[in-house]
């Protein structure tokens, strides 16, 4: 695998050079808020249901993510960050039409960045092959629940995919309602932590930082905080956002220090404040979504049995 100095030199500057830091930074493209699993505290709010009535003002309506979004995010960005990493997510990746995330890989192959998508393994066998070859990573989010569509997933990568198969076992969610509101921590402590920029997460139009920002607003149930990153101007549409990241620590808003960093961080909360929940199955589950591969796949199964 290329490194990221190397991919430096290829690539242009990286995320780590334009913010000043030296943690590795991460991208996390967010495509959607629904996903095929119901996982109990879910720190994004997928175990919550979508609806208009609903008192959750980030669930009040589904999203899925445009190709044209994307390919704002690579214009923002030329000539920045291309040799980082960037993670497709949600929710669930591949509850989008495939034809539609085969695009977003092209667009996002074609700018010269690394990426890659964490996936529940729901739909990955209907992506086509040539599109799916693009990634130079899947990241297989195993919560239990799914370890048969994961090792059925597997079992089909092995066979079809040359990239990285990376497995990642999740068994527990933590209750992030239980550490927002905290107030043990200070904006100071925000500035000077190591993880702080490490990960981007893109939600069009707003490049949040910080690996936390986007699942406690969720447990907030407060978009006042995006409508402050628009002010600030930490959107893809601003003709000056290179510079506006460049200056972040002028340009953040005081509000994400205040209500994330000094608030609502699990860095800064006492440990006992935050447990951890065994992920349980929920009558609403949608572990595989049948194609000809899969039928394929049990069928052979059965018949092996």
């Amino acid at each position: 695998m290329i490194t990221n100095m190397e991919h430096t030199m290829i690539n242009g500057i990286t995320f780590e050079k334009l913010f000043g830091i030296t943690e590795e930074v991460k991208v996390r493209i967010v495509t959607t808020n629904v996903c095929n699993l119901n996982c109990n505290h879910c720190d994004v709010g997928c175990d919550l249901p979508i609806k208009i009535s609903s008192e959750h003002v980030l669930r009040t309506k589904n999203f899925t993510a445009k190709t044209s979004e994307i390919e704002l995010f690579c214009e923002a960005f030329k000539g920045y960050g291309e040799g980082n990493i960037h993670t497709l997510q949600g929710g669930e990746v591949t509850l989008l039409p495939p034809k539609q995330l085969a695009e977003m890989f092209e667009l996002l192959t074609r700018s010269g960045r690394r990426i890659g998508m964490k996936t529940t393994g729901y739909n990955i066998t209907e992506i086509p092959l040539s599109s799916l070859n693009q990634l130079e990573y899947i990241v297989l989010a195993e919560h239990g629940i799914n370890k048969e569509v994961i090792d059925m997933c597997l079992e089909y990568l092995k066979v079809n995919y040359k990239g990285e198969v990376i497995l990642e076992s999740i068994h527990e969610h933590r209750n992030t309602k239980s550490i927002i509101r905290h107030g043990n921590g200070t904006a100071e402590q925000g500035l000077a932590c190591n993880h702080f920029l490490s990960t981007l997460t893109y939600k069009h139009p707003v490049i949040y930082p910080c690996c936390n920002t986007w699942a406690i607003m969720h447990n907030l149930n407060d978009i006042t905080l995006k409508e402050k990153f628009i002010d600030a101007g930490w959107t893809v549409d601003n003709p000056n956002l290179i510079e506006t990241l460049r200056n972040w620590k002028e340009t953040l808003p005081q509000q994400f220090l205040e209500t994330i960093c000094a608030d609502s961080c699990y860095m800064t909360a006492n440990k006992k404040d935050y447990p951890v929940y065994e992920i349980e199955s929920h009558s609403n589950d949608k572990l595989l979504k049948e194609s000809k591969y899969t039928r394929n796949l049990i069928a052979h199964k059965i018949v092996t049995q």
